[in-house]
């Protein structure tokens, strides 16, 4: 339930965690607190908010409204930088893993995918990234540092990495190039293909159809455990990390979410 925003303490709130504003919402609403009428439809409502100018369709708000679950269509990211990276990062991880690649004799890395994906990744600055930021959104980046360490995680993006000589290096060895099917697919699938060539010719390649993550080739329940244990790990104690794995497995037999509250606090 959404509430007048005029006072200075409900600004507040929404400048807060947005779990709590829910949470506070939901409190307010059953003392009795209302919110605007036309929350959706109104002149600064949601539909005008987020519609290309102003045409939408409020059908789609019910369409499918108890049936179609849409929250199981969504996405995980496997990896702590750009969704639209996870493509060629699964295919750069994939070669890593099949042919081992000595990437001081990799003569050249393509990368091919959907026309955004490369001008958000692959912009000329993106050549030279300064900050963990701009690291999260290089691609030519991302795959030299996947190809040399074999492996992309919350360590991956870090200070000391911007500027690693070997990263650095190997970075000018690639490009990439829009794909005509896979531009045709997009939005619908995030497909990359990398092609690896090393100096005596051979070629290393994987193709992506859907990234790790997405709901086509989803994670498994054990990948998703691993990582919450490497990001909640640095914070907590391994008996609170596995605590908090069994309780939120199991989360449909609790009785009292505050167990949860009181692991983490």
């Amino acid at each position: 339930m959404a509430w007048n925003t005029s006072g200075s303490y409900t600004k507040r709130l929404q400048a807060g965690h947005p779990a709590m504003v829910g949470i506070i919402s939901a409190m307010l609403a059953q003392k009795g607190f209302d919110g605007p009428p036309e929350i959706f439809e109104g002149q600064d409502g949601f539909m005008q908010a987020y519609s290309f100018e102003r045409q939408y369709d409020t059908s789609l708000i019910t369409d499918g409204l108890g049936i179609e679950w849409t929250f199981a269509n969504s996405s995980i990211k496997v990896y702590p930088c750009c969704r639209y990276s996870a493509g060629h990062l699964d295919a750069c991880l994939d070669i890593v893993a099949k042919y081992h690649p000595d990437w001081r004799r990799i003569q050249h890395i393509q990368i091919r995918s959907s026309d955004y994906t490369i001008r958000l990744l692959a912009m000329p600055r993106k050549r030279d990234p300064q900050n963990v930021v701009d690291t999260q959104f290089s691609m030519p980046w991302q795959a030299a540092i996947a190809l040399i360490d074999g492996k992309i995680d919350a360590d991956t993006f870090i200070e000391k990495n911007i500027h690693r000589p070997d990263v650095r290096e190997l970075m000018t060895r690639v490009d990439w190039v829009v794909d005509e099917e896979f531009e045709r697919r997009y939005p619908e699938h995030y497909s990359s293909a990398v092609v690896v060539t090393m100096e005596d010719g051979t070629e290393y390649s994987s193709v992506i159809d859907d990234p790790r993550g997405d709901h086509r080739n989803p994670v498994t329940q054990k990948q998703l455990e691993n990582k919450f244990r490497g990001l909640a790990g640095r914070e907590l104690d391994d008996e609170r990390v596995e605590r908090l794995v069994t309780l939120v497995t199991n989360i449909h037999e609790m009785k009292d979410v505050g167990e949860l509250f009181s692991i983490t606090g």
